[in-house]
């Protein structure tokens, strides 16, 4: 008779790379389908974002002087799945310290884009073709706009996001010409999370078991990992 204790347990191999990458904003709240700010958002066949962050913020992110080589905003629901035409990203230094009333639509650096770009759930990434050096002193002004001109609107997707004490975006939705002339401003406190990549970032290293050890028998199921 065969003991089911002698049966092996083989556990699944999981492997994770880190990365030079700094979070701002870690709130866990998300806007509905019919919400904005939604950089994703196309309850509108076009919208525009400008999202304000403050120098101390990418410092207190652990991002130091130099390139951020991409952006990246978590999406917590799918709602549309819709293709966004002509989707770009631009970044510039600005010491605007509070987003105001007015666009801002002089000197852009255009760092992705223009593509047509499908969202999916999770941190969507934007690899940027150019990266923008941030001087380490300046806040950050991040451009985000597409036009679907007369498709069909949907819904907008669902981000995380953290609400600011301070104006941090400023959005429109509209129509045909929606990136190049918006018309008012809506001016919002609720920011979606965005994540750099930087250079200038630590890497963490990753982390070494000490037990249980590798290729170990007669151990818990359940272990504790130390």
């Amino acid at each position: 008779m065969i003991s089911p204790c002698s049966e092996s347990q083989w556990s699944e191999i999981w492997t994770f790379k880190t990365a030079n990458i700094a979070q701002i904003g870690d709130g866990t709240a998300f806007n509905e389908m019919w919400e904005y700010p939604a950089p994703y958002g196309n309850m509108s066949p076009g919208a525009k974002h400008q999202i304000l962050i403050r120098a101390e913020e990418l410092i207190d992110a652990g991002i130091a002087p130099g390139d951020l080589n991409s952006l990246a905003f978590n999406v917590a629901q799918l709602n549309s799945g819709a293709v966004l035409d002509n989707f770009t990203i631009s970044i510039k230094s600005t010491s605007e310290n509070e987003i105001g009333d007015q666009w801002d639509m002089e000197n852009w650096n255009l760092v992705f884009g223009p593509v047509d770009y499908i969202p999916t759930l999770g941190w969507n990434i934007h690899q940027f073709a150019n990266p923008f050096a941030w001087d380490g002193v300046s806040n950050v002004l991040i451009d985000v706009c597409f036009n679907n001109d007369i498709k069909d609107q949907d819904a907008n997707e669902s981000f995380y996001y953290t609400t600011t004490d301070f104006l941090s975006v400023r959005y429109f939705s509209g129509y045909e010409n929606v990136c190049t002339e918006p018309y008012y401003v809506n001016p919002s406190f609720i920011r979606p999370n965005i994540m750099f990549a930087s250079p200038s970032v630590s890497e963490i290293e990753a982390p070494t078991l000490i037990a249980p050890i590798d290729n170990a028998i007669d151990v818990s199921t359940t272990p504790i990992f130390e």
